[in-house]
């Protein structure tokens, strides 16, 4: 996935069709742009690219970062202005991704990303101060596991629930919750089928009113390796 780009599509309504996808002019020829995640107020993207300024190999898996960028005009899907990496505090040499920030409303908002920093991809966080700086991350122990991969976090806009993914190789999408920000998450559970099949689910999202899950799968019936699928629920107490 060396040249993945970040691409956009809209749509009139919630049940029409999406429009042809465009592509931003924020991504780099030759190298990954991926995984956008959004503040609420649409106005910045953290996303994550291995380009030249990082931390790590450009280019490489361990060259992939975690990079803001800002626009004045949130309908505007070209204002993106030129990014900016995140730092040496959240960035490292090895691959750092996967960010969904957290506008906690009790508190500090927070970053949730992906990391390699501890040999094996791990859920971090770390608090946000004013103009993004960031408190030294630490890990998310109730989520992580010494083996397989935890990555691709996505945060409830409460902050009461968490989806991410889960495996040695083949993923799986995992999800828990707690009863306030200042808590520790509760046991991850593995999300029953049909979310989950015996072939890779990742990439979590969820809609705004956390009825709608969105997700990349390479189960039958994708158009090539890994498709956007997506999945409802009804909404029940303790969503949103």
């Amino acid at each position: 996935m060396q040249d993945a780009n970040i691409w956009v599509a809209h749509r009139s309504a919630v049940d029409a069709p999406w429009e042809n996808p465009e592509c931003l002019e924020i991504n780099v020829d030759g190298y990954e742009d991926s995984n956008p995640n959004f503040s609420r107020d649409g106005h910045w993207m953290f996303f994550v690219s291995n380009r030249p300024g990082g931390f790590g190999v450009a280019g490489t898996p361990p060259g992939r970062d975690i990079w803001l960028t800002w626009r004045a005009h949130v309908h505007d899907d070209h204002a993106w202005g030129e990014p900016v990496n995140a730092g040496s505090v959240v960035n490292t040499t090895m691959a750092d991704t996967g960010p969904t920030y957290f506008e906690n409303e009790g508190g500090l908002p927070q970053l949730f990303f992906a990391t390699q920093r501890s040999g094996v991809f791990d859920l971090w966080v770390t608090d946000v101060f004013g103009d993004f700086q960031f408190s030294a991350p630490r890990p998310v122990a109730e989520l992580n596991t010494p083996d397989n991969v935890e990555a691709g976090p996505f945060i409830r806009h409460d902050g009461l629930e968490i989806f991410f993914f889960r495996g040695p190789t083949i993923f799986d999408i995992f999800t828990a919750t707690r009863g306030d920000p200042g808590e520790p998450w509760s046991t991850p559970i593995r999300i029953d089928a049909p979310i989950n099949s015996e072939f890779n689910e990742q990439a979590p999202k969820l809609s705004k009113d956390g009825q709608t899950l969105l997700f990349s799968s390479n189960r039958p019936g994708t158009l090539g390796n890994l498709d956007i699928w997506m999945a409802t629920r009804v909404k029940t107490t303790g969503n949103p």
